[in-house]
């Protein structure tokens, strides 16, 4: 609704995965305030240029107008973001392992979690990760930005943050996924809804090193539970590392597995990279039912601006289950 020259909006959210770490410590849950609205707004930044990026000619205009928008370090934001935490009973930590260094996969998988693992002189050093939680987000922002329009900016903006984003760590691979409810509590969504933002990402050239959702590869709804899609993704990486002779031809073992996000640590040789995964995967609870999506960026820095397409098309090939 309008109020006065602002626009506000209450959203209603809920935990649908584990939450690693949204406070203002990284990969320590805050009980008290465990979702803030910095947070929020640096994330809802993030996909504002993954999805607005290229409507301004060039990166400088881009900063510009991203600066004007969701401020710097001499200018504050236009965007406001409150976050109402509802007290719950559902909502509790958990402890992330067991003892003896062993992931509780009951909770969140290993291939999740690995950034929480004890040190290896503190093993019973167990972080936790918070479940359940429901919270509210009221945005305020202006409808119009140096003259033009901009509803359809944060629309879309929002649009990609609920059905692709997360909060916390590890929402690249679904951990602090989170879905949009209605008043009664019910999932907001259905699956149309999720088609809605394509036709408003325009085509045009995106600035070099800015990161932006692949519209060709658009993204998949897949019937697989979360926790199935990561076992898929886990084997399809040592199924491609596999298929090269690493004594040989290091640079193409490398190429598969830093490719998608995966690291390459070899006791052999002294390489140690990741890059940046142009995959994005993750649980969504819509009107219909319990589904994964899964997502690609373009334009990932030593990436751009191919990303290795036939290596991600190869891991869409493998979901199958399309809605």
């Amino acid at each position: 609704m309008s109020q006065g020259e602002y626009f506000q909006e209450v959203r209603k959210y809920k935990l649908l995965t584990p939450l690693i770490g949204a406070g203002s410590t990284p990969f320590v849950n805050d009980t008290q305030m465990p979702i803030r609205g910095g947070t929020i707004r640096g994330v809802l930044r993030f996909w504002w240029r993954a999805t607005c990026g290229n409507r301004f000619g060039n990166l400088e205009k881009m900063r510009a107008a991203e600066e004007a928008i969701w401020g710097s370090t001499d200018k504050a934001s236009l965007i406001d973001v409150y976050v109402d935490i509802k007290p719950s009973d559902e909502s509790k930590l958990k402890p992330s392992h067991q003892k003896k260094d062993k992931p509780d996969g009951s909770v969140i998988p290993a291939y999740i979690s690995w950034p929480l693992n004890p040190p290896k002189e503190k093993p019973n050093d167990i972080k936790k990760v918070l479940l359940g939680v429901e919270f509210a987000l009221r945005f305020r922002f202006p409808p119009k930005v140096a003259d033009r329009d901009f509803r359809e900016e944060i629309r879309l903006t929002l649009w990609a943050f609920d059905f692709f984003g997360g909060v916390g760590a590890r929402t690249r691979r679904g951990a602090g996924a989170v879905f949009r409810i209605d008043d009664e509590g019910k999932p907001y969504y259905t699956k149309a809804d999720m088609e809605w933002g394509w036709p408003h990402i325009r085509s045009n050239t995106w600035p070099d090193g800015v990161p932006y959702i692949n519209t060709t590869l658009r993204a998949k709804l897949i019937t697989a539970p979360w926790l199935k899609l990561v076992n898929i993704h886990k084997t399809f990486f040592s199924e491609q590392f596999s298929k090269v002779n690493r004594f040989q031809n290091l640079d193409a073992a490398k190429m598969k597995r830093t490719a998608l996000g995966a690291p390459f640590k070899w006791k052999q040789v002294k390489v140690d990279e990741r890059l940046a995964s142009p995959i994005i995967y993750r649980p969504i609870r819509l009107k219909e039912g319990d589904f994964s999506v899964v997502v690609v960026l373009q334009n990932l820095g030593k990436q751009s601006p191919k990303a290795n397409p036939s290596l991600i098309k190869g891991f869409f090939d493998t979901l199958g289950g399309t809605q």
